[in-house]
């Protein structure tokens, strides 16, 4: 029974493993690297202009600034050949929005939008528009809606522009996020191995467990529960944010986390 256990803990640590080695090499680490929702060029040249992002006017009816953005004329000095800028139903964000943070970079043919954490929640229905150096409009995108993930999902944030055929593309479609998927993993697999030393510990020591086959249940439970909560703290709450800047504090932060697990469970499975 032993050895299965142990067979069945290996495979699990293994396919976390492979899993993790397919996903890394999914995407570049520059494409991983852009923040908030991006456009680049599909074979990644320069363009004549800039592209920017429309928002309709009507879901920000209160956060219109009277002037343009200063950050956007600093980028742009010729914007007012920008006739875009004087549309009623759909204007810029960059250029109009209050606390909108947006990174142009036509070096490196990337535009990014939104780019603070989780400022994209602001958005739902966008538009892409690639206006040339004279403030033509050469190309307009269809309406693209911003997806709003769970905490264990994640969206492309990412479209790629043929500057060929004026095209946009991509779809902003949602996904399991792929650390969290490799993270519930490697809790799964400490959660059963855990389970089966204390279980063993228990047996030597003499310890009456509760319930016959509730400890493997509640490990898988607690570990999970651990893990959604831990996550959820980390990304929704500024205090644990900053109280985890780096490794050495998440490491410290899961240790507090494990100890409490190893103390409820004293009192929950064993006795």
């Amino acid at each position: 029974m032993q050895k299965i256990l142990k067979k069945n803990l290996m495979l699990v640590f293994l396919l976390s493993l492979v899993w993790f080695g397919s996903y890394s090499v999914s995407a570049t680490d520059f494409e991983d690297s852009i923040a908030g929702i991006g456009v680049i060029t599909s074979d990644f040249s320069s363009i004549d202009g800039h592209i920017d992002l429309l928002v309709p006017l009507s879901d920000f009816e209160n956060e219109i600034n009277s002037n343009i953005n200063p950050d956007f004329i600093n980028n742009y000095p010729n914007y007012e050949n920008f006739d875009y800028l004087y549309d009623t139903e759909w204007v810029s964000y960059f250029a109009f929005i209050e606390d909108a943070h947006c990174n142009s970079l036509p070096n490196q043919n990337v535009y990014e939008f939104a780019t603070r954490k989780d400022e994209y929640l602001r958005l739902d229905q966008i538009k892409f528009i690639h206006v040339d150096s004279e403030g033509n409009t050469i190309s307009v995108s269809d309406i693209y809606v911003v997806p709003n993930p769970l905490f264990f999902q994640d969206f492309n944030n990412i479209i790629y522009y043929n500057k060929v055929t004026a095209d946009f593309n991509g779809d902003m479609s949602l996904n399991l996020d792929g650390v969290f998927v490799v993270v519930f993993l490697i809790t799964l697999f400490i959660a059963v191995s855990l389970a089966g030393y204390r279980f063993i510990i228990a047996k030597i020591m003499k310890l009456k467990i509760i319930t016959d086959g509730w400890g493997l249940l509640y490990y898988i439970l607690i570990y999970a529960l651990m893990l959604v909560v831990g996550f959820l703290l980390i990304n929704q709450v500024s205090f644990i944010q900053r109280l985890v800047p780096n490794v050495g504090s998440l490491i410290i932060y899961a240790g507090l986390l494990s100890l409490f697990e190893i103390v409820l469970s004293y009192y929950l499975v064993f006795k």
